[in-house]
């Protein structure tokens, strides 16, 4: 799924707070931050820098918020420099940048400006502290335990401000403990009862909730908290945005539509709520319409972000058109630091080139999808090969239907040249002659039926090789996570058989057969590679099936048939058929039969079926030659 553009803390947590020191106002533009509509934010903050006022490094500072919460990067780092360079320690800056570097995996700078930053500011601007936090809980375990240090410490100095709890929540849900995130969420409420904020974060938090475990209750109490927040607010954006995106995630689209519209109203149109309608509608699976209003927003502002350029591709990947999606995931990848790639951006891409054809591309780029979050990796192959296998069968239903027309167009070419040789017997050369042509039209429309279904066998056979691809990712990434089933093994397996590749598919369907010796159709298709591998024996010496039988009959050999179910008596038939045919020519070389040798093992057959059809031939061969 798409990235969401916001955490549910990034945008309001430092709402309404002017700067200790600030000799502009700001709070206006602080507070339109908080409600989304950020390019009426950054307007008025342009403004002021024609000002020239003491605290311009704050101007820059809060322009740097506002990119960074367009994820454009480069132009937060652009305005973070330009607030040191207006103010050399500027400790808002310094926030700023520790929150780019702990991004971008630099973790050793990160902390230095945020020591920095707090030495300087002393606690006495709590912007600075929560923006050092806030950094903080971008990194990993030791920085996201640092910033708990510092919100406690703000929760100390401050119990009644609702700020600490909203940070603490992200925290507790950084941490994996939800239930104290939602524990500190509804204390920012229980201190100001009416912060709205405080309403659509727990919304958010429940939101996720619902969202990963499909919990009615979850969507249900988010939902709630959402309206809260419009009653309390009727025009907070951010909380139309919540709520209709609840509406989407539960196919209320209508509802959701309405909610999404309300909230692009409410920010004045702003470019990054439309991108987030945009999104929205991307969401909904209107692909194209979610195109058409990036080119509205293109069209009417001249603007196109890093997060348009990612949606677009998304976009046009979803409409199958690839080479217009790599070319904007190009664009988007030239852009943008790789450290600020998310999971999607690999995985679709990775998508567009496989789609493409160039398998051993993408799997690079599943690779560096899965890597960035592990726990992802066997839904990823998994759906991957999925996708592979239900092609696959589409290919062989085609198949099946090409080559029961072909053979109906042979049943009737034949009965015309059965017609022609009885009006040619009879004298009536006219007949003999229009079944002749019919026979020629038949054979002709069988022999083009014949090569499309050849054509459509290739393809699904490439096509199990793909999922077979696929299913070995998958079965490494469930070895990764100790969660391997027989099921990978023999989804692998049947793939490997379908896909022709017969080496790794018994060596897969061996490992099935290692977690659960009692599968019974693993052995069937043991049982056919071992008679393709026969097949191919030009000497007729290797009894590839015996092994395999030998093994069947190590399982079931002794069991009575009543208690052999339907799967399992045809292996154990088949497996005593072989072991039959074996014993009465050992060596396949046709030159010394042993009916005697043969014969216990028929004799178990009809116990369990007496008209097993596949020992019959060497019945019928022993009863005429007397038992030789």
């Amino acid at each position: 799924m798409l990235k969401r553009v916001l955490t549910f803390w990034a945008g309001f947590a430092l709402l309404g707070v002017m700067s200790a020191v600030a000799q502009v106002p700001l709070e206006g533009a602080i507070a339109k931050i908080g409600d989304d509509k950020l390019g009426e934010a950054e307007q008025e903050l342009q403004g002021y820098i024609a000002q020239n006022p003491k605290n311009l490094d704050e101007v820059y500072y809060w322009i740097g918020r506002i990119n960074y919460l367009r994820e454009d990067y480069e132009k937060a780092r652009q305005s973070f420099q330009a607030g040191l360079g207006a103010r050399s320690k500027s400790p808002l800056n310094q926030a700023g940048m520790a929150l780019l570097n702990i991004r971008e995996g630099k973790a050793a700078e990160a902390k230095a400006m945020v020591e920095s930053a707090r030495e300087i500011n002393k606690g006495k601007n709590a912007d600075v502290e929560y923006a050092c936090a806030e950094a903080y809980l971008q990194g990993a375990p030791s920085e996201i335990n640092a910033a708990k240090v510092i919100l406690y410490d703000m929760r100390t100095k401050d119990p009644g401000d609702p700020r600490p709890y909203i940070y603490l929540g992200e925290y507790y849900k950084k941490v994996g403990v939800p239930e104290l995130a939602l524990e500190d969420l509804k204390k920012a409420i229980d201190k100001q009862p009416k912060y709205v904020p405080a309403y659509v974060a727990v919304a958010e938090l429940k939101y996720q909730e619902g969202k990963e475990t499909q919990s009615v209750e979850a969507f249900n109490e988010a939902f709630n908290y959402a309206t809260k927040a419009i009653e309390l607010k009727p025009e907070f954006a951010p909380a139309y945005r919540i709520r209709g995106e609840l509406y989407l995630l539960t196919k209320k689209y209508d509802a959701a539509t309405a909610d999404l519209k309300k909230y692009v109203s409410l920010t004045g149109n702003d470019v990054q709520a439309r991108i987030r309608y945009a999104s929205f509608l991307f969401l909904a699976e209107k692909y194209q319409e979610s195109l058409d209003e990036m080119s509205k927003v293109q069209q009417e502002t001249g603007t196109v972000t890093n997060l348009m350029r990612r949606l677009r591709g998304m976009s046009l990947a979803k409409l199958g058109r690839y080479t217009d999606a790599k070319a904007s995931f190009d664009e988007y990848f030239s852009l943008v630091k790789e450290e600020y790639y998310i999971f999607d951006d690999y995985a679709t891409y990775a998508d567009i080139l496989r789609e493409g054809g160039n398998f051993d591309e993408a799997d690079k780029y599943y690779a560096k999808a899965v890597t960035m979050k592990p726990d992802r990796a066997i839904g990823t192959y998994e759906k991957l090969a999925d996708l592979y296998f239900n092609r696959g069968k589409e290919g062989e239903d085609q198949f099946k239907k090409l080559d029961t027309q072909r053979r109906a167009l042979m049943k009737e070419a034949q009965a015309a040249a059965e017609q022609n040789t009885a009006f040619a017997a009879a004298g009536n050369t006219e007949e003999a002659n229009k079944q002749y042509d019919i026979y020629e039209a038949k054979l002709k429309q069988a022999a083009e039926l014949e090569k499309q279904a050849a054509q459509v066998r290739d393809a699904y056979v490439a096509t199990y090789a793909a999922e077979a691809r696929y299913r070995t990712h998958l079965l490494d990434a469930a070895k990764d996570a100790n969660e391997v089933k027989n099921t990978h093994y023999y989804k692998l397996g049947v793939a490997q058989y379908k896909g022709k590749l017969y080496q790794g598919a018994e060596a897969s369907f061996n490992g099935c057969l290692e977690i659960q010796k009692e599968f019974a159709t693993p052995y069937l298709f043991l049982f056919n590679i071992a008679d393709l591998r026969e097949r191919e024996d030009t000497t007729r010496q290797d009894w590839y099936s015996k092994a395999v039988a030998e093994r069947v009959l190590s399982v079931w050999g002794e069991k009575p048939a009543a208690e052999l179910d339907k799967s399992t008596r045809s292996v154990v038939l088949t497996a005593l058929g072989v072991m039959a045919f074996y014993n009465f020519d050992p060596e396949a070389k046709g030159a010394v039969q042993n009916c005697a040798a043969a014969q216990p093992w028929v004799d178990k057959i009809k116990a369990i079926d007496p008209n097993f059809a596949t020992v019959k031939p060497l019945e019928e061969y022993c009863t005429a030659n007397g038992g030789r």
